[in-house]
């Protein structure tokens, strides 16, 4: 990843052909930037990490507020694809894990481990509520809409798969817990 601007294309010209004779000199220069394009990238890195926790940890905690606040819907949903064996059993353990999970995922604590709650959940959703293959191709519409929803869901897992693959990133409690002495 490199970051230019004018004033960094303007100093190495300026290096480059002012201070050529002075091979000592710019090599320390170049080094110098080079350096500091790194910790910016490095830096940018940790937020941009932060704030895809901060998003995938959204869409959780609104799926389980909606379940929470919107139970007699979920109920009926449920019962429409045949899930009618403990409802409010199912409905509370899903709004329990998703919440922890995205509550992990959002702090960066054990992270991995939220990722894998949610997932817990996530699949086996995605593959109940969204069988765009049983949908006959006369029904576009509804095959299209379906479809969506189950790559959508895909691409979440997707984002959690990495959170369990390469973990977080700087900026979390895992790392200021590492970081301070108490």
């Amino acid at each position: 990843m490199l970051f230019c601007s004018v004033t960094q294309i303007n100093f190495t010209y300026f290096c480059f052909y002012f201070l050529k004779d002075f091979d000592f000199c710019f090599v320390i220069l170049s080094a110098f930037r080079f350096t500091l394009l790194l910790s910016i990238g490095l830096i940018m890195k940790n937020i941009i990490d932060l704030l895809g926790r901060i998003f995938l940890s959204v869409i959780f905690y609104f799926e389980a507020f909606d379940k929470i606040f919107f139970r007699d819907a979920t109920c009926r949903s449920m019962s429409q694809f045949g899930i009618t064996w403990n409802q409010d059993l199912l409905i509370d353990g899903s709004a329990a894990c998703l919440i922890l999970g995205a509550t992990l995922i959002l702090i960066g604590y054990r992270a991995a481990l939220g990722a894998w709650l949610i997932l817990l959940y996530w699949i086996p959703l995605t593959i109940m509520l969204n069988k765009f293959w049983l949908i006959p191709m006369s029904d576009h519409e509804t095959r299209r809409n379906v479809s969506l929803h189950f790559m959508k869901n895909m691409a979440i897992v997707g984002g959690l798969l990495q959170i369990i693959a390469n973990g977080v990133g700087s900026i979390s409690v895992r790392k200021l817990l590492a970081t301070t002495k108490v």
